[in-house]
């Protein structure tokens, strides 16, 4: 168990070196004033939608989806 431990958390720390990226792309790496504004609105958005998902949560469905919702995230976190 322990180990499995160990190697999770290096699998989760572990990066890539500068050699393996290749630059050899036809994509342009370049973000315009729009795209901020949709990537800033998007992210606002969505944000939003998990404070009123949760409020929902605290008032009225109570705390049997509260737990459901902890154990759910549990369980994808494992499976991860």
């Amino acid at each position: 168990m322990n180990s499995n431990l160990c190697v999770y958390f290096m699998k989760l720390w572990r990066t890539k070196s500068a050699d393996s990226v290749t630059p050899e792309t036809s994509l342009l790496r370049c973000l315009g004033v729009r795209d901020l504004i949709v990537l800033g609105i998007g992210a606002m958005v969505g944000s939003g939608i998990y404070v009123m998902t949760g409020s929902a949560i605290r008032n009225q469905a109570g705390l049997p989806l509260s737990l459901h919702s902890s154990t759910s995230r549990v369980c994808v976190f494992i499976y991860l």
